[in-house]
């Protein structure tokens, strides 16, 4: 089985030019992408609807994990305890995608398409889930992602499940039980956490982003 991978990154916000200056100087992100025409976008930033906001959504964003049948695909996560968010939709290039929470309670789209991005901006995909065994019998069968080995820690229990696209492939991402634990802060709810940019962020960088969010003087 081929496996699927995250091929397309949406920021929903509030402030969309805001958030591109934010992201452009915190870790370097081009969104220029958006406009590129020899490969699909892989970037975009959306204004946040305005149900949503009435809902008290916050910003967020949504991967997109290409596949071949967005139907079939979302289908087979209701069967398994999902829940469908949106119909299937069809963007201006006559792409589809449909956007489901998987049954952890995870927020997550689904896309036509399995062609691989030749570059990704993101460093690290992080799956908070309140049942990781759950969580990765859906995803390892459903996107065929492979277990490369767990970093066994007291919390949270069961430890750290990484994975990659492929099976003899490098670590891209993990999965644990953290949903279950008391959250950081109060945006830190169950879902995909992505980690920006092609490298690991300097000490620098890290200030940097704190001084944005308003952590530190």
């Amino acid at each position: 089985m081929t496996s699927s991978v995250f091929c397309r990154y949406d920021l929903r916000t509030t402030d969309p030019d805001a958030a591109r200056l934010f992201y452009s100087d915190v870790v370097g992100l081009d969104f220029t992408e958006e406009a590129a025409s020899e490969e699909p976008s892989i970037l975009a930033v959306w204004p946040l609807h305005e149900q949503a906001r009435a809902r008290g959504v916050p910003a967020h964003w949504l991967g997109h994990i290409g596949v071949a049948d967005v139907d079939a695909v979302a289908q087979r996560l209701l069967d398994r305890g999902g829940e469908r968010l949106s119909p299937t939709l069809r963007m201006n290039d006559g792409t589809t995608f449909a956007t489901v929470r998987d049954p952890g309670g995870a927020v997550v789209a689904v896309r036509a398409g399995t062609r691989r991005p030749s570059r990704a901006p993101v460093a690290w995909h992080q799956l908070h889930t309140p049942d990781l065994d759950r969580a990765w019998a859906v995803y390892s069968e459903l996107f065929g992602w492979a277990h490369t080995e767990t970093i066994d820690v007291a919390e949270p229990v069961g430890g750290h499940r990484m994975f990659a696209w492929e099976g003899a492939g490098k670590s891209v991402g993990s999965m644990a039980n953290t949903a279950r634990m008391p959250p950081m802060c109060p945006a830190s709810p169950r879902g995909h956490v992505v980690r920006l940019g092609e490298q690991h962020e300097s000490d620098a960088d890290g200030v940097k982003l704190l001084q944005h969010c308003g952590e530190i003087d």
